[in-house]
């Protein structure tokens, strides 16, 4: 059985990863690092909330880490604000991530499935449902093969439609 550490599970494709975390019989604990409490209660669910300007190191034996922390530029309310959630926060938990050894870092998050969006042209890609992100994220955890690079719309559908 595996434990999964989620960032992020206030969001939308985080909730709906939590969903389907929590419902996956491969995972026997799901931790979520959150900002504030949530309000969801499952025997496999441990919430500890953090400070992601000052995240500590992650728990020994964790197998895969998901991060689908992000915010919006109006919710942040300037733009170091919004690359602090986007980037920075982001970064950290991928450090934390790589130094507690985790055996998959591969689903590292919404924001490497879809940071293509922040800075190329819109033009390439398509909309894609936010269970499909989800969906495609715990695809790439439980095959341990993420694609290279930058993970496209028709990627993260076909990965998607494998659940």
């Amino acid at each position: 059985m595996r434990t999964a550490v989620l960032a992020g599970a206030t969001g939308l494709v985080g909730g709906l990863l939590l969903r389907r975390l929590l419902d996956a019989q491969a995972y026997a604990r799901v931790i979520v690092l959150s900002r504030r409490p949530l309000q969801i209660n499952h025997a496999k669910l441990t919430v500890e909330v953090a400070d992601f300007e000052r995240l500590p190191a992650l728990p020994r034996g964790v197998d895969d880490v998901f991060c689908c922390l992000g915010t919006t530029l109006a919710n942040a309310g300037n733009r170091q604000a919004f690359a602090r959630v986007d980037h920075d926060h982001v970064v950290a938990l991928g450090r934390r991530a790589r130094n507690s050894g985790p055996r998959n870092e591969s689903a590292l998050g919404a924001a490497r499935l879809l940071a293509p969006l922040l800075r190329g042209r819109l033009a390439r890609y398509r909309a894609i449902r936010a269970d499909a992100v989800a969906a495609a994220m715990l695809e790439v955890a439980r095959t341990g093969q993420p694609p290279p690079g930058a993970i496209e719309s028709d990627t993260i559908s076909r990965l998607a439609s494998m659940i």
